[in-house]
């Protein structure tokens, strides 16, 4: 299913065709399947860029990771592919979820011709400026995105203020705690940020039947708060557009529910930035 979205901004001085997609939870050769219309879009529309918002693997450690790099390498012989880093792409899940970080993995995509991974780093063109967010473990796992923790950890960790001289995109795999912020101590990197790309909540698994009822809300959270507000979709707050992913993956094996996914729809976000 393909979400389309469009902003109008005078950041820009030419069209820009951005696919978003998230939650891919690779974990095994046969997962590929299910990533095949992902390649037919691209084909098709040759966007100028696509952003993969984080949780690419569904574990740090997957079957054959070489197959999915492969499969990465062909999306970036067609348009400009740039990562960012989700909470699944850090852990293993054994009988507890412990932190382990795949280097040579992330090193074989940082290889890749036309593929960035933005760890922490940024991208760049005349117009704009792709920032791509790495949170650690601890905020997903010990903090349960609690949002004074994401802003004491950026305000100390995360100082850059970036100028105001381009369209500013912050790829984050969870937008969560940037959405429930206390207004009155700001994160000084969200100054001059115009965009948020997100996935993360997995459409707050409402089925595509019931989108329009629920609006921005959803059934469950990514940590289980039933009937949670601005957990899908896009919406403006505090003059930055947020854009979440529903995810291309909405239960992966790890959830133990992997057999039911396939009554949710694997979603592709395309998103066109117009000139004002």
């Amino acid at each position: 299913m393909n979400r389309n979205y469009c902003i109008k901004t005078s950041k820009i001085k030419r069209q820009v065709m951005i696919y978003l997609i998230t939650d891919l939870h690779y974990q095994e050769p046969k997962d590929l399947e299910k990533y095949h219309f992902i390649t037919e879009e691209i084909k098709k529309e040759k966007p100028d860029f696509l952003v993969i918002g984080g949780d690419l693997l569904d574990e740090a450690i997957v079957e054959e990771e070489h197959l999915i790099i492969d499969k990465i390498k062909e999306w970036a012989s067609i348009t400009t592919t740039l990562i960012c880093i989700g909470n699944h792409d850090l852990v293993l899940h054994k009988k507890q979820t412990i932190y382990h970080r795949n280097e040579s993995f992330w090193e074989k995509l940082k290889e890749t011709p036309n593929v960035f991974v933005l760890d922490n780093e940024f991208y760049e063109t005349e117009d704009l400026r792709f920032i791509g967010l790495t949170l650690p473990h601890s905020y997903y796992y010990h903090y349960k995105e609690n949002p004074n923790y994401l802003m004491r950890y950026l305000n100390r960790n995360q100082k850059t203020i970036y100028p105001n001289d381009k369209l500013n995109i912050l790829l984050s795999h969870s937008a969560l705690g940037f959405i429930n912020q206390n207004e009155k101590t700001p994160i000084y990197m969200l100054e001059n940020i115009d965009i948020i790309l997100s996935g993360h909540t997995h459409n707050g698994l409402v089925p595509q039947k019931l989108e329009k009822i629920m609006k921005n809300r959803g059934f469950v959270s990514p940590f289980k708060d039933l009937f949670p507000k601005k957990i899908r979709g896009a919406f403006d707050q505090n003059n930055i557009h947020f854009i979440m992913s529903g995810g291309v993956t909405k239960l992966s094996k790890k959830s133990g529910l992997s057999m039911f996914d396939q009554f949710w729809n694997h979603e592709l976000t395309k998103i066109i930035i117009k000139p004002e």
